[in-house]
Formats: C-alpha cells, structure tokens, sequence
C-alpha cells in the first residue's frame, strides 16, 4: 500500500506540473531581450528576499541554475525578469579510445610497473536558446578545460589485467524558464521560452585509470 501511494504521489505531481507548464505563456526570445539591461549587484542587490534565489526545483526535476537580473524593457508590463532552469544530472562515462591500453602479464609486480602520462582538452556543449551567461553557468565550460593525466601503474603478481583511461562526466538536461517580477504589485510571474531545451555535455569532467581483470594465473 506505501509503494502504491508514493507511486500515485509522483505520477499525481507529474501530471500537475505537465498541466501547469501547458497553462503558462511562451515568451519569444528576441522580445525578451530586447531593450533590456543587465542590472549589476550595486543597483539591485541580490539578497532582497523579493529577487531570492531559493529556488526549489520544479517536480521531475532535481536540479536549478538561476541567471543574472535583467531590467525589463520599457514596454514590458513587468519590471525584472531573470532565466531559472531546471535540471537533471544524468553522470556518464566513456573510454578514451586514443590513450593506451597497458597489459599486465601473470608475473609482472611492482609499485611502477607503467606509467600514463597524456594531456587531454575536453570542452563542455551548449545546446539551449540562451547564453551561458544568461543562464548562470560559468564561462569555463566555453573556454574548455586541458588535463594532464599522469599515473603509475601496479601490477600484482598472479593477474592477467588491463589498464584503461576512463572520462567521467555529467550531461545537464532540462528546460528554462523566464520569471518576471512587478516591483509595485509585488507579484512574481512564470513564462517558458519558445525553446525551452537546456543541455550542457561534459560537466565537471574527470579523469580515471581503471584496473580490469582479465585472468587469475594458475601457479
């Protein structure tokens, strides 16, 4: 019964946010930032409770990237608006074709057996309507990040094993969300883009050499 009820809960909560995203305005993209101006922290600051960026996620989704304030154009009815995503973390991992395999034989030992030692760049993708900027995502996925592999590897006697370079890294995939805000009527509004995709590849990537064994030698 606890299983059936928490399932009814999480397709209930789907539903309504489905339901609620179907109700809300698409805001065209070049209407959106057209005569708007970026508003520094000096001007407007951020720890108003009004503009908070305690956002929690939207159901379905795990994850929220808020953007910089942006004053409205004159002809907007609202005052503020800023981007809000929302996101998941989908963590993926892939062999590095191009790094060498290093074998370890049945009676090779020792601490420094081999060692590793190759630069690699890895540069993040952005498939979303809006600038990294715009979003609240560091430039650093832009600029693309080069790392130095450099490892010893131990071999231990009795194994047959093989040494493989593996890439960590997140995808971001979600959807983004404008959110207005009428400073006289003290209200708070949501639109979702015309595009509203968001997905950002290659996020917080990692290096690591995994040890795969292949065999157990007989004596």
């Amino acid at each position: 019964m606890k299983i059936f009820l928490t399932l009814l809960f999480v397709l209930t909560s789907y539903t309504a946010t489905a339901n609620w995203e179907n109700s809300l305005e698409r805001v065209d993209i070049k209407e959106l930032k057209a005569g708007s101006k970026l508003v520094s922290n000096k001007s407007m600051s951020m720890r108003n409770e009004f503009f908070s960026k305690n956002i929690q996620p939207f159901n379905g989704y795990e994850k929220v990237l808020v953007g910089p304030l942006y004053k409205a154009s004159a002809f907007s009815k609202y005052d503020f608006y800023r981007l809000v995503t929302h996101y998941n973390i989908i963590r993926k991992e892939e062999k590095i074709s191009h790094f060498p395999i290093i074998y370890e034989e049945c009676y090779d030992y020792g601490d420094r057996f081999a060692n590793i030692s190759r630069d690699i760049r890895i540069e993040g993708r952005l498939s979303a309507s809006f600038k990294l900027f715009e979003l609240g995502v560091s430039t650093e996925f832009v600029q693309g990040q080069t790392f130095q592999v450099g490892r010893s590897i131990r071999a231990t006697k009795g194994i047959e094993a093989r040494h493989i370079t593996y890439l960590y890294y997140e995808n971001w995939i979600g959807k983004t969300y404008v959110q207005y805000f009428d400073i006289d009527k003290k209200t708070k509004k949501w639109q979702v883009a015309t595009t509203p995709t968001f997905i950002l590849s290659k996020v917080n990537p990692t290096l690591r050499v995994k040890r795969e064994i292949i065999n157990q030698c007989e004596e």
